[in-house]
């Protein structure tokens, strides 16, 4: 609430974009009796909630005594602010940089408020005093957390003086594109927050990001699971291989988060595999905040998403304890694997040359090909895995999943490989074949055979 602008965010700007469209979806469906949204900075008071007035109340606190880091405190992880005409700035460490050294006297209050499930808004107006005259308006953006506290995810200045400029325009959601797993407004986490090892640029295909879902608390397991959509490494199939899968896993009670990796031809091995690990770390990391075991962090991949999967299962490590990152001290092996009709070897034959192609490039590097068919790399420390696939896929041959599954069960790893007889390549979940859709249930049953959906968060 430091500038004195009013900011039309870019559609670039992801979680930007994402704020201002919620905000703007409430002020077109109304708001609550008693709170119409506003235009003028004469508008009446409204009296909020209580959760939402503590919103504003440690707002008013941490701006008073100039606590950067309270005020920071106060946004969700992705949380932005928006003022004058610069980039917005993301992120609770970089919220801290920002408001360092500001402060002093404050009063807020609202003239508008709108709550549906776990979003809502508060529009309003701020003084430097309870009795002194309002000298500009605000939009804040909200996300209820854990523990159902109210967090901000965007901060924005609406002008100052009596009266504020004309709004900007709704803008439309920020959606899933072909090398973007953003699912609406779904809470999402950069991996790397200020930029990737070895990015390219700074547009969605460079930021590598897991986007969460976590289990309903009434049914939640402590379970999560990684999932990787497939591809070809070139795009990724988001929905069918991502959110619905995501929406699958928490129906069992395991917290799901969809992985969007980096691809071809824009990027290459190692950078899919660093984004796998960097995601499995993270999960494990936050394992408290996201009520999870940190002990059964499993991963689940399809097609290309299946090789990055069986890749991360086949080539981990148990983290660096003297890492000044905290993410990077924990381990990523993951403790077991999903692998969907995957891309195991980069063999010819039975590789999937198109994947081969674009994590690779061409020609690929020979010790590469190798290394990366992972048929050869298993050991007894590769974790338990299911496997399924069909028998006359015509993209990804069966032979991938029948390599694996020799293997693990040679190193005497705990494994299930499921062949059907008929079903194309990429079905998902197929919800449209009788046969192939038993498959979800047959996973369920494996991974509760295993120990994988046990419950000890009760018992905490």
């Amino acid at each position: 609430m430091r500038g004195a602008t009013t900011l039309a965010p870019r559609s670039n700007h992801g979680s930007a974009v994402v704020a201002v469209a919620t905000a703007c979806a409430f002020l077109l469906a109304g708001a609550p009796a008693g709170a119409a949204p506003a235009t003028d900075l004469d508008t009446p008071s409204v009296e909020l909630p209580p959760p939402l007035q503590r919103v504003l109340a440690d707002y008013e606190a941490a701006w008073r005594a100039k606590d950067a880091p309270a005020l920071a405190a106060l946004f969700a992880e992705d949380g932005f602010v928006l003022s004058s005409d610069a980039p917005p700035v993301r992120g609770r460490a970089a919220i801290e940089r920002h408001y360092a050294g500001a402060g002093g006297p404050l009063s807020l209050r609202a003239f508008a408020y709108r709550t549906e499930g776990d979003t809502g808004y508060i529009l309003g107006a701020f003084a430097r005093r309870k009795e002194d005259p309002d000298i500009g308006k605000f939009t804040l953006t909200l996300r209820r957390g854990q523990g159902g506290r109210w967090l901000i995810v965007s901060d924005m200045d609406n002008g100052n003086g009596r009266r504020g400029p004309a709004p900007a325009p709704p803008t439309p959601p920020y959606e899933m594109t072909a090398v973007d797993t953003a699912h609406g407004d779904r809470e999402f986490h950069l991996l790397w927050p200020e930029g990737a090892p070895g990015a390219k640029g700074t547009e969605a295909v460079d930021r590598p990001k897991i986007t969460v879902y976590l289990a309903p608390a009434d049914r939640a397991t402590g379970a999560a699971v990684v999932v990787c959509p497939g591809g070809g490494y070139r795009v990724v199939a988001a929905d069918h291989e991502g959110k619905q899968i995501a929406e699958w896993l928490n129906s069992l009670g395991v917290s799901a988060f969809v992985l969007q990796y980096r691809l071809g031809e824009r990027y290459r091995h190692p950078a899919p595999l660093h984004d796998a690990q960097r995601a499995i770390r993270m999960v494990r990391s936050r394992a408290a905040e996201w009520r999870v075991d940190p002990t059964r962090v499993g991963i689940l991949g399809f097609s290309a998403g299946g090789h990055l999967a069986a890749t991360a299962a086949t080539h981990f490590d148990d983290g660096r304890k003297d890492a000044a990152d905290p993410i990077e001290r924990q381990g990523s092996r993951p403790d077991f694997a999903v692998l969907c009709y995957a891309v195991i070897s980069l063999l010819d034959p039975p590789a999937h040359s198109g994947s081969r192609l674009y994590l690779l490039g061409d020609p690929p590097d020979p010790a590469l090909v190798q290394d990366l068919s992972n048929e050869r790399r298993v050991t007894a420390r590769t974790p338990p895995t299911f496997l399924w696939h069909t028998a006359d896929d015509a993209s990804v041959p069966v032979e991938n999943s029948i390599l694996f599954f020799e293997a693990l069960k040679k190193a005497g790893v705990p494994a299930a490989l499921h062949v059907f007889p008929h079903g194309r390549h990429g079905l998902g979940l197929a919800p449209a074949d009788p046969v192939v859709s038993e498959w979800p249930v047959l996973c369920a049953r494996w991974m509760e055979a295993l120990g994988f959906l046990r419950n000890p968060i009760a018992h905490r």
